[in-house]
């Protein structure tokens, strides 16, 4: 499991919709990178022009 802490990322790089209930929700464009450089996978956001190591990997 990938967890993304986006507490640093200001609110106004989210796009803001309403769903059908109601509720407002943000939406994010990114792109997840892996890299398998020596047999260890490190996984990074792509967001907005610049990386963002946000990912905790957890193996279940």
């Amino acid at each position: 499991m990938l967890k993304a802490d986006l507490r640093n990322v200001h609110i106004s790089l989210f796009i803001q919709r309403t769903g059908v209930d109601g509720l407002i929700y943000y939406e994010m464009h990114h792109n997840l990178a892996v890299s398998t450089q020596a047999a260890n996978m490190k996984f990074w956001l792509e967001f907005r022009g610049s990386e963002r190591n946000f990912f905790n990997a957890t193996y279940d």
